[in-house]
């Protein structure tokens, strides 16, 4: 599999990584004895994307947005009360709203298309990717959508998602930094950038431990792409996967331990768990379509992934090593994101 091939697999999955009246109050009231963890997501249901909320059981599923353009992208607060997203009219521009879609406001409103929105940990400040007609930079803003400060420079063009780290101290990005590409991190401002990995097309898929002290991403290295991790410490890199298959879409377990991932290796693509150190390489799906973008709930014990196994995308949630898969979505279904553990809506 070529790596252009792969970059733009890596850029649909960046878009992706990610009704009823009772739902939004289940949503308000999902904090007590009997709390349940929730997915936002997005759906062509009603012919565009827009952006929903559904229980881990597939109960309580909720539509948050009503417009005429396609909404995706959306990423839960880190206290769970609001939802950034993109939303796709004559630009691509950046919305929030509040976890049951009321009181939605517009971030950004100019020509350029602004992507890959993300909040820091403190709830204070937005980070973005943003493209123009000849370049492509990176932004943070504050979460009112004032003081919008460009983070890169001339030359600095962003090739994948910015990622803050989850101490809100750095920012992970790929790069064509001056034609060299490859994994960046900069200081939250956007100063003190360093080169920490380099390939010709970049990587990608770039996520950081919990406690921000690796760093794991997707690089397409022999015409085939792999998981490599980068300790921040010794900035040493090691490659977790080594194949003559695609390894891609790698993410952590809320406690460190674990990364799941995606591998073609048998064929189709699948979802897979190791160890951090590249170990005990165990497949969790056994579909004959396609499963694919996995992510943990934020308490570890489930996995929710993407499967077309009935010939269109839909969400599924399996427990974390495996077992009791099931469908969530039944419309149609993408960009699946948990709303997180620490969240004290009421």
């Amino acid at each position: 599999m070529s790596r252009q091939y792969m970059l733009n697999v890596s850029l649909v999955f960046i878009f992706w990584l990610l009704a009823c009246s009772c739902g939004n109050q289940a949503i308000l009231n999902s904090e007590g004895k009997n709390k349940v963890n929730w997915i936002v997501f997005t759906s062509k249901t009603t012919g565009r994307n827009k952006i929903y909320v559904i229980d881990e059981n597939g109960n309580n599923l909720t539509r948050l947005t009503e417009n005429d353009n396609n909404d995706i992208d959306p990423r839960w607060s880190p206290d769970g009360k609001k939802i950034i997203f993109v939303s796709i009219g004559k630009f691509y521009d950046i919305y929030t709203m509040d976890s049951d879609g009321k009181n939605i406001k517009q971030l950004t409103n100019d020509s350029k298309l602004e992507m890959y929105p993300s909040w820091s940990s403190d709830r204070k400040k937005i980070l973005f990717g943003a493209a123009g007609v000849s370049d492509k930079h990176i932004y943070v803003t504050d979460n009112s959508g004032r003081n919008q400060t460009k983070l890169t420079n001339k030359g600095e063009r962003f090739i994948g998602m910015p990622c803050w780290s989850p101490n809100g101290r750095k920012i992970a990005f790929s790069s064509l930094m001056e034609n060299k590409g490859g994994l960046y991190v900069m200081d939250a401002n956007g100063k003190n950038k360093l080169h920490l990995d380099g390939t010709q097309d970049g990587d990608v898929w770039i996520f950081w431990s919990p406690d921000s002290k690796k760093i794991i991403f997707t690089s397409s290295r022999d015409d085939n792409s792999g998981i490599c991790i980068i300790d921040m410490a010794t900035k040493k890199l090691k490659k977790l996967t080594d194949n003559e298959s695609n390894d891609y879409a790698a993410s952590w377990s809320p406690d460190g331990k674990k990364i799941t991932f995606v591998s073609d290796r048998d064929g189709n693509a699948e979802v897979y768990t190791m160890d951090i150190n590249g170990r005990n390489q165990i497949r969790l799906t056994t579909n004959e379509r396609h499963d694919y973008y996995p992510c943990w709930s934020p308490d570890g014990k489930k996995i929710a992934f993407i499967s077309d196994i009935d010939g269109r995308e839909e969400i599924f949630v399996m427990n974390g090593d495996g077992t009791n898969q099931k469908r969530l979505s039944t419309k149609g279904g993408t960009m699946p994101a948990w709303r997180p553990l620490t969240s004290k809506a009421k």
